[in-house]
C-alpha cells in the first residue's frame, strides 16, 4: 500500500487494480482494513481505529482513494461527494431569477474535482469533447447502458437547458450524431435513466491505444467505462464494455489520477496525485506527462 497524503483528519492511498475499497461478498480483505492496520501500527493506537469510506473505485480500477480519519471529516467529505454526484438538472426550475442561478451553477467550481487517465482502444474521432449521455444501470449484470433520453421527461428538458446555458453542448451528441452499436442496442430511456456528463482530452496516441484525460461532472455507475465504450473507445482490458482482450493482471487501464478538494477541516486547497501503474504501456504513453 502506498500512502499519498495523510494528516489528522484524512488519508489518501494509491489503490492497485483488484483491491476492493470496502468489504464485499468475496470476503477479500478490503483496502479500508489495510489502511486501518497501517494507522493502528504507525500511531500505536489502542482499540478500534476509526476510518470512513468517502467514495469508491471499481475493483479493476487503480488510483487515488480518499478516506476520513475523523467523523467530522467524514460528514463534510460525504456532503462534497454527494453534491458532485447529483444531477445538475435538479437545481433548475425556470424563470428569470433561476436562469441567473443556472448560469452560476454551470460555471461554479465543484467542491471535489476528480481527474482520471484511461488507456483506450484506438483513437477518438475528436481529440477532445464533452460527452452527455443518459445511462441505465442493470443491477443483475452490474453494468450500465447508454439509452435514449426520456423524451417526455421534464428532467431531460431541464438538462438540455443546463448544457445550453453552460455553452458546452456535447459535440458528439449534437454534431457527430454518433450512435455506436453498443449504445443503439441499449434501448430507450425510462424513469431510471440518469444523465451522465464528462469531458475528455487526448494526451497521447500510440499504435493501437490512446491515453485520455477525463474529468467527471456527474458520478454515475461505471460512467467513464460506459461512455467511452459508447464512442467506440473501450478502456483497455475492460471486457465488460467491449475490450478485445483482458489485461494480464485482471485489471483495466483506468486510473484515478488526481483529486482536488477543499480540506474538510482546515479549508485549504488539497491536490493529491497518484502515480500510474508500473506497466510498460502506461509508462510509454505517460512519459511526457
Amino acid at each position: 500500500m502506498t500512502v499519498l497524503y495523510e494528516d489528522n483528519h484524512i488519508i489518501a492511498v494509491n489503490k492497485t487494480c483488484n483491491e476492493i475499497v470496502q468489504g464485499d461478498k468475496t470476503g477479500d480483505e478490503p483496502l479500508s482494513e489495510t489502511v486501518k492496520a497501517y494507522i493502528k501500527d504507525k500511531y500505536n493506537k489502542p482499540g478500534e481505529v476509526f476510518l470512513g469510506v468517502t467514495h469508491r473505485l471499481d475493483r479493476p480500477t487503480s488510483g487515488v482513494v480518499l478516506f476520513a480519519r475523523t467523523s467530522k471529516a467524514l460528514t463534510r467529505l460525504n456532503e462534497m461527494f454527494k453534491e458532485k454526484s447529483e444531477n445538475p438538472s435538479r437545481h433548475l426550475k425556470g424563470g428569470a431569477a433561476d436562469s441567473a442561478k443556472q448560469e452560476n451553477t454551470a460555471h461554479a467550481k465543484p467542491s471535489i474535482r476528480k481527474t482520471y487517465w484511461a488507456i483506450v482502444q484506438g483513437k477518438p474521432k475528436m481529440a477532445e469533447a464533452r460527452l452527455e449521455n443518459w445511462l441505465v444501470r442493470n443491477e443483475k449484470q452490474n453494468k450500465s447502458y447508454v439509452v435514449s433520453p426520456p423524451k417526455t421527461s421534464s428532467e431531460a428538458d431541464k438538462t438540455s437547458e443546463y448544457t445550453s446555458k453552460a455553452g458546452k453542448a456535447s459535440e458528439y451528441s449534437s454534431k457527430a450524431g454518433i450512435a455506436s452499436e453498443y449504445s443503439s442496442k441499449a434501448g430507450k430511456g425510462g424513469k431510471d435513466a440518469k444523465v451522465a456528463i464528462l469531458s475528455y482530452r487526448t494526451l497521447a496516441v500510440g499504435e493501437n491505444y490512446s491515453l485520455l484525460e477525463i474529468n467527471l461532472e456527474t458520478g454515475r455507475h461505471h460512467q467513464i467505462r460506459c461512455q467511452l465504450a459508447a464512442i467506440g473507445c473501450p478502456v483497455k482490458g475492460d471486457l465488460k464494455y467491449g475490450a478485445k482482450r483482458s489485461n494480464p493482471d485482471g485489471g483495466i487501464c483506468l486510473h484515478a489520477r488526481k483529486i482536488e478538494f477543499e480540506h474538510p477541516v482546515s479549508h485549504e486547497e488539497i491536490c493529491i496525485t497518484a502515480p500510474v501503474p508500473n506497466d510498460k504501456l502506461w509508462q510509454s504513453l505517460t512519459q511526457t506527462h
